[in-house]
């Protein structure tokens, strides 16, 4: 279970389908990835582990750490 609530199986049922769409669009879905985690950063609860997971998942572990770190130094930036 992810955060104690969602179960992993359909997300492994249907992985096929957002690897599909960021391999596809890679520059919008890079650009939406960074919009909606720098927006998260700012909230009073922690989404950014599961965002970090996500970011790996349809990026690579090389570019999905990159674009964390970018984007939660920018977010953290933003909102303090």
């Amino acid at each position: 279970m992810i955060l104690g609530f969602l179960p992993l199986r359909p997300v492994q049922d249907h992985r096929d389908k957002p690897l599909t769409v960021a391999g596809t669009a890679n520059v919008a879905t890079i650009g939406i990835f960074m919009v909606t985690y720098s927006m998260v950063v700012g909230l009073p609860f922690s989404g950014t582990a599961t965002l970090r997971r996500a970011g790996g998942f349809l990026f690579s572990a090389a570019l999905g750490t990159l674009l964390v770190h970018v984007v939660a130094a920018t977010g953290a930036t933003l909102t303090s």
